[in-house]
């Protein structure tokens, strides 16, 4: 979702936010140290598998994916992170990548 488009429907809605301009940042954790907000208060995506659908979960920055919490919220008979990137491309992740919660593919 472009900035503009996110803007658009946070206003259609009346939800009140703040821009903030920072670095090139490739990390959750990154932008939180570069805007002096902590990890806490800021969210990532994590790209996980809940019995063979992809999913996204959301959790702080300064946080860690409960892989078996979130098996037990979500009542699934495994859940685990990919063993290759979303795309398809086949190649192993060797860490999890920031993916940001309101992109689509086309964009």
């Amino acid at each position: 979702m472009s900035l503009l488009r996110l803007r658009q429907f946070l206003d259609s809605y009346n939800i009140k936010y703040v821009i903030i301009s920072h670095s090139v940042a490739y990390t959750a954790e990154t932008i939180a140290a570069l805007t002096h907000i902590p990890g806490k208060e800021v969210a990532k995506t994590v790209i996980v598998k809940i019995n063979d659908t992809l999913a996204m979960a959301v959790v702080c920055a300064s946080q860690h994916v409960d892989l078996e919490l979130l098996k037990a919220a979500t009542k699934a008979q495994a859940v685990q992170l990919p063993r290759s990137t979303p795309s398809g491309a086949g190649s192993p992740i060797a860490k999890p990548v920031p993916c940001p919660p309101l992109a689509t593919s086309t964009e």
